[in-house]
């Protein structure tokens, strides 16, 4: 028994092995800290997470915390519950126009290996409209050493909602393969019996016997060997871990600790079984269904098997030779390989031909054009298309006549990129692609990788559970890693000044990101889903950046719609941190009056403390930037005095610097313009004749 002095054990996760557990939360180091006969003291190190997190302020699951990023921007708490998703019902038939379907038109999703028995259907009290079922399952518990036990239990959950309509003017932007993110079932209330409690406890107790017993190099000093008299069978589950197991949610050994007043707890917990596991449930389907070489399990693909094109269960032959017809050579860097798999699940992709070029190879390079004419004329079917080494050898290399010469209908496709330039990519505009993947061996997680919707809007699935990196590498290490997209991107041919609504590509393609397409998780920039994916898309994360300046008529967010309405009509507010422009000067170059229209204050103005490791602006176009020249003969309004306030001492900080001698420049014919900004302590001077050469 644990008497009255204070006694705190803390699990050292690390002795617990370093199997990957998804999702689990805070690993929870612990250390003794004094010891006596009389007391022992205990020292919980742990990373914290936000308020915000902990409070559930910004809308993140329990089971992603140790994914979630602590400087989240806080947002007011949702009322929505967590999507809970069963098997996908079949899309019913719809006339047109009326609004598109997005419920999932691919096969139904693996059974699991856990059955579930559902009793008779109930009504939800609690107003969503979404079906209570009783049910029987197999609870799975983790235990030391990499083991689980299955655990009979009844409980009740929510079958999950099928995802909601958008109207038929939304039907050029929506999935032609409609996406859901999440279709487990949500847990309502699970039967806790004394069985079941001994049950969860046991991995615990024994964890701390195994650590007290073997591990006693693992303790700071000698006074761990105290606590070897603890009698540990007395153990029981704390109030919270009980609350928490009749939630279906269990508690973790790897990350559990004894409260002060001798009861077990954690500050991690898994779901029921693999049914009820929403992250793990989508990245089983996505293999299974969404691959073009498709295996049955959530695992993500290593960085060698990346690399390789490896995938489990299937074979690779190399063909090269039955293709020399088409001008093939051993040194042109193109390879050419059969993939078979006996599964017929998969036999639809069974004995895909793969064609792999090389970029850096200037002989490749020039010969891969001619292939696909030749190929195309003769027949030929290839089933999977890979280009490496994009940019490697020259960032500026141009891919776009060889993107455009692929085929309409691609089965699967992945482009390798070596520098963040990725313009080439619209060139797969209305192709219809069923599954899109990027890679590089590079740094995948800076903020200049710039996605144009418009590349992907033919797209059926982009590829996202692959190895992706989550940490810098020392020098030399180049681990192949699919791309983070935090940033959209547009390029010339989706702005047209000359329209009516000159923006109208472009406002169509953030709603496409933002909105429309926001549960894929490609559209969800860094930091993932929020606890409704499919039904509320507010919750979701997004792509935080733009990067307009391959469009060099663009001077600033006139125009541009941050504000996209949802499925309920009502508009869905998104801030954009970071922003990307053209300047062939030194002097960035806008209108008065467009400062006045621009809407940095509405889209761009953050509330909260300065970032200084963050990048907000940058230019492309050759020069370094560090003055503005406001020109016409316009003054600035209270919004345009706002704008200038966020873009040039929030946004721009770092690129408008007192170091820099940085000015605002204006026409020496608009003294009130001059007169404004003085006295709002901006550096202004009028504009000289060479204050705005061109440097390029």
């Amino acid at each position: 028994m644990i008497k009255a002095k204070k006694k705190k054990i803390i699990i050292v996760s690390s002795i617990a092995g370093g199997a990957l557990i998804i999702p689990h939360a805070i690993a929870v180091p612990i250390y003794l800290k004094n010891a006596n006969q009389q007391n022992v003291d205990v020292d919980i190190k742990f990373r914290s997470p936000s308020s915000a997190i902990i409070n559930n302020a910004i809308g993140i699951d329990p089971l992603r915390v140790s994914n979630a990023d602590n400087n989240l921007e806080l947002t007011k708490p949702e009322s929505a519950k967590p999507v809970i998703k069963p098997e996908e019902p079949k899309p019913k038939p719809e006339p047109k126009p009326e609004p598109v379907d997005t419920t999932p038109t691919e096969p139904s999703p693996e059974k699991p290996t856990e059955s579930v028995k559902p009793g008779p259907d109930k009504k939800d009290q609690e107003g969503d409209g979404r079906i209570i079922v009783d049910a029987e399952t197999e609870l799975t518990i983790n235990l030391p050493g990499s083991e689980t036990l299955s655990f009979p239990v009844k409980l009740k959950h929510k079958i999950a909602a099928p995802r909601h309509k958008f109207p038929a003017s939304d039907n050029d932007i929506i999935n032609r393969v409609p996406y859901v993110n999440n279709d487990s079932p949500e847990v309502v209330e699970l039967t806790v019996t004394d069985e079941l409690k001994k049950a969860v406890a046991k991995p615990v107790r024994e964890f701390l016997k195994t650590m007290l017993a073997f591990k006693e190099e693992a303790w700071r000093n000698e006074s761990g060997k105290d606590l070897k008299d603890i009698d540990l069978t007395k153990l029981e589950l704390s109030e919270n871990a009980l609350a928490m197991l009749k939630k279906g949610l269990i508690l973790d050994y790897t990350n559990a600790f004894i409260t002060k007043d001798g009861k077990l707890d954690s500050r991690g917990y898994s779901v029921v079984n693999e049914t009820y596991n929403g992250t793990t449930g989508r990245m089983a389907r996505d293999n299974a269904r969404r691959r073009h070489f498709g295996y049955k399990s959530w695992y993500v693909r290593s960085p060698q098997d990346i690399a390789d094109g490896t995938f489990a269960g299937w074979e690779k032959t190399d063909v090269k030779s039955e293709w020399k017809e088409f001008g093939l050579t051993e040194d042109d860097g193109i390879q050419v390989t059969k993939y078979t798999n006996n599964d017929p699940e998969f036999a639809k992709s069974n004995n895909s031909i793969r064609v792999v070029l090389d970029a850096a190879n200037p002989k490749g390079y020039q010969k891969f054009l001619d292939f696909l004419t030749k190929t195309k004329k003769a027949g030929r079917k290839i089933q999977s298309f890979v280009i490496k080494n994009m940019g490697s050898k020259d960032q500026n290399q141009s891919f776009l006549s060889i993107i455009k010469a692929l085929p309409d209908e691609i089965p699967q496709l992945e482009l390798w990129f070596e520098s963040n330039n990725t313009g080439a990519m619209i060139g797969l505009r209305g192709k219809k692609i069923d599954e899109f993947a990027t890679y590089t061996t590079g740094n995948s997680l800076v903020d200049q990788w710039g996605l144009n919707p418009w590349a992907v809007d033919g797209v059926a699935y982009f590829q996202d559970v692959d190895y992706n990196v989550s940490k810098d590498y020392p020098p030399g290490f180049r681990p192949s890693t699919r791309i983070t997209w935090n940033a959209l991107a547009f390029d010339p041919e989706n702005y047209k000044p000359k329209d009516p609504d000159p923006w109208k590509d472009i406002n169509r393609g953030l709603r496409m990101a933002l909105v429309v397409r926001n549960n894929e998780p490609i559209f969800q920039g860094g930091f993932g889903p929020g606890l409704n994916p499919d039904n509320n898309e507010k919750g979701n994360s997004y792509p935080v950046g733009l990067d307009i300046s391959r469009i060099p008529e663009l001077r600033s967010l006139k125009g541009f719609d941050y504000s996209p309405l949802g499925a309920d009509g009502k508009p869905i507010v998104r801030k954009l941190r970071r922003i990307t422009l053209y300047s062939d000067t030194d002097s960035y170059t806008l209108s008065a009056d467009e400062m006045n229209k621009s809407q940095y204050h509405k889209i761009m103005f953050l509330d909260e403390p300065r970032d200084e490791e963050e990048v907000r602006l940058r230019f492309n176009g050759g020069p370094t930037v560090k003055h503005m020249y406001l020109n016409g003969n316009d003054v600035l309004t209270e919004e345009g005095l706002k704008n200038m306030e966020t873009f040039y001492r929030q946004v721009g900080w770092k690129v408008f610097k007192e170091q820099f001698k940085s000015k605002v420049f204006v026409d020496k014919t608009n003294k009130k313009l001059y007169n404004q900004l003085k006295e709002r302590g901006y550096p202004v001077e009028f504009r000289s004749e060479d204050s705005t050469l061109k440097l390029n």
